[in-house]
């Protein structure tokens, strides 16, 4: 018997709470938002449109998945 272990990327306790999974995919998206700014830090001649679609594609999925 094991207190927690990760199954596909989501963390899973002994006792089926899911918050502990909640919060490391949290702070995975997070990292991503701010590694997205600093992007948008050296190309600031991006138009919202890029700036919106590079963040549909690299942060939504992490706060999605396993939902």
């Amino acid at each position: 018997m094991v207190k927690h272990f990760t199954f596909l990327g989501v963390n899973f306790n002994y006792n089926g709470n899911l918050s502990s999974a909640v919060n490391i995919l949290h702070d995975q998206a997070l990292h991503a938002y701010y590694s997205l700014f600093l992007v948008f830090d050296i190309k600031a001649s991006l138009d919202i449109k890029t700036k919106l679609s590079l963040f549909d594609s690299m942060v939504v999925p992490i706060l999605l998945y396993g939902s």
